[in-house]
C-alpha cells in the first residue's frame, strides 16, 4: 500500500466517447533492499479503469531499471548523477522520413487511439488527419515507394530536405504542424497535410527530389497588406491636405 499519488496531469483520449484520463505518480520506497522476479499491481476504486503507463526500480546506488519496458534495451544512459538519470532512445526516429502508405482518421482524437491501440507501424505508414486540405489533396494513400530523407538545411522558417524512394511516398517531418507552412517538391508548389496527429506531411514522387518547406503565415501577410494600404492612405492624406492649403493663383 502507499498513500496517495501524486498527480502528474490530465489527457484526452479519443475515440466514438472522449474521456478524461487522470494521470498520477507513486512513489514506492523499501525499508531493506528486497529481490522480486514478480511484482503486482492491483487497483482497488470501486470504478473506472486503470492503466500502468510503465515503472522503474531505484538501487540504493541510484541505478535505475524499468519495468514493463518491452524496448528497454533501446535506451542507452548517457548521463547519471545523485538526482538525475538521462537515457538516449537509440531507436528513436529522425527528424524526417519516408513510408510507403497513408490512411486517413476521422479525427485527431481517432487518430491518436489507432496510434496507441491498433498495430501502428510508423516506419510504414503515417496516419493523416481527415480535414479539408487532406480531402482536398488527390493522391492515392497506398503510394508504395520506400526510401528516405536527409535535411540538408534547417532554420525556424525554413527546410530543406532531399528525398529518395523507389516509388511514389510520403515525407514526413517531425516537427509540429502550424497554419502557415508551405511546400514545394523541386521548386513546384506542394501542399503541407497533418499527419500522427502532430507532424507535416508532403506527398512526394519517385526518385531522387529536393523539398522545401517555407513558413509562410497568412497573418504576415494580411498585416503587411494592412500596413500597405494605411500608407498609401497616409500619403493621399497628406496630398490633399497639401492641395487645399496651396494659395491660388491672382490675376
Amino acid at each position: 500500500r502507499h498513500q496517495r499519488v501524486e498527480s502528474a496531469g490530465v489527457i484526452f483520449e479519443g475515440g466514438s466517447e472522449p474521456r478524461e484520463r487522470q494521470l498520477s505518480f507513486a512513489d514506492l520506497e523499501f525499508p531493506r533492499p528486497v529481490s522480486a522476479t514478480t511484482m503486482l499491481v492491483r487497483a482497488t476504486p470501486p470504478v473506472g479503469e486503470f492503466a500502468l503507463f510503465g515503472g522503474t526500480a531505484i538501487g540504493a546506488d541510484n541505478s535505475a531499471d524499468q519495468l514493463f519496458g518491452k524496448t528497454k534495451a533501446k535506451y542507452h544512459q548517457v548521463y547519471v548523477d545523485n538526482e538525475i538519470r538521462v537515457l538516449e532512445d537509440t531507436a528513436a526516429f529522425p527528424r524526417a522520413f519516408v513510408v510507403p502508405r497513408a490512411r486517413v482518421a476521422p479525427s485527431l482524437g481517432t487518430a491518436l487511439s489507432e496510434m496507441i491501440h491498433q498495430p501502428f507501424h510508423p516506419d510504414q505508414e503515417v496516419i493523416l488527419a481527415d480535414d479539408t486540405t487532406t480531402q482536398a489533396t488527390v493522391v492515392s494513400p497506398d503510394r508504395g515507394g520506400e526510401g528516405s530523407a536527409r535535411v540538408t538545411d534547417y532554420s525556424a522558417g525554413s527546410i530543406k530536405i532531399h528525398t529518395t524512394a523507389s516509388a511514389d511516398a510520403w515525407l514526413v517531418l517531425s516537427d509540429t504542424f502550424y497554419p502557415g507552412w508551405l511546400a514545394s517538391v523541386d521548386g513546384r508548389p506542394s501542399t503541407v497535410l497533418r499527419g500522427d496527429v502532430l507532424f507535416r506531411v508532403v506527398a512526394v514522387p519517385a526518385g531522387e527530389h529536393e523539398v522545401e518547406l517555407r513558413f509562410e503565415p497568412v497573418s504576415v501577410k494580411l498585416g503587411l497588406m494592412i500596413s500597405i494600404v494605411a500608407l498609401l492612405a497616409l500619403g493621399g492624406a497628406f496630398v490633399a491636405a497639401g492641395m487645399r492649403r496651396r494659395p491660388g493663383r491672382t490675376t
